[in-house]
This record gives structure tokens, C-alpha cells and sequence, in this order.
């Protein structure tokens, strides 16, 4: 009796190691529901965050006109040209801001740092090696 439970306990014991039927693509079913659930994320944030953008774009272009038409209005026109020098740097530092990320992304400036900061940082070490 005692060697007929000892087979029963192995028995089951390799029994729980192997995948029950259906597991395999139970488990697959969950893991791409789970990528979808993600990449739906990752639009919805997407499409949330141009919505932001235009919203923010519109706001400023109605704020910039009403402050123009409030200098005309006022006869304080010597502050259209100090607007106006504004709202020309903004767009500069958003179109560098823009080319600057652009080249992050691409992977340009991981290109840049190789090239000159470690063959920078290569000289350094031998320069203290020779000390």
C-alpha cells in the first residue's frame, strides 16, 4: 500500500509540471490582450497629446491677437513691436526645441557624443595614465 501511494504522489507530482490542454493558448490569449490594451494606451496618449498641443496653440494665437488689438485699441503701439519681437522668439526657440528633439530621437546625438565626448574622455585617461 505504501509503495501504491508513493506511485500516486509521483504521479501527480509530474502531472502539475505539465501544461494542462488549453493552457498554452489561454496564456497566449491573455498576453496579446494585454499588448493591445497597451497599444491602445499608447494612441489614446498620443491623440490625447495633440489635442493638448492644438488647444494650447489656439489659446496662445487669441491671446497674442487680443493683446495686439488691445495695444491698437490703447494707442500703445510702441509695445507692438516688443509683442511682436516676443511671439518671433518663442517660435525660434520651438522650432530648435523641435530639431533638438528630433535629433535625440533619431539617435544623431548619441552619433555626436561617440565621435567627439568619448574620444574626448579617451584622451583624458592617457593624459593620466602619463602622469
Amino acid at each position: 500500500q505504501g509503495a501504491h501511494t508513493h506511485q500516486a504522489e509521483g504521479e501527480t507530482a509530474g502531472e502539475e509540471d505539465e501544461p494542462r490542454p488549453g493552457e498554452y493558448e489561454l496564456l497566449e490569449k491573455v498576453i496579446k490582450e494585454v499588448e493591445s490594451a497597451k497599444d491602445e494606451t499608447k494612441h489614446w496618449t498620443t491623440v490625447g497629446l495633440f489635442g493638448v498641443i492644438i488647444v494650447l496653440s489656439i489659446a496662445f494665437e487669441v491671446m497674442q491677437e487680443a493683446a495686439v488689438k488691445y495695444l491698437k485699441r490703447t494707442h500703445q503701439t510702441q509695445y507692438l513691436k516688443m509683442i511682436d519681437a516676443l511671439f518671433k522668439e518663442l517660435t525660434i526657440l520651438g522650432f530648435v526645441g523641435l530639431v533638438m528633439m528630433s535629433l535625440v530621437k533619431s539617435g544623431v546625438m548619441d552619433l555626436v557624443n561617440e565621435m567627439y565626448f568619448e574620444e574626448a574622455e579617451e584622451r583624458r585617461r592617457r593624459l593620466s595614465e602619463m602622469e
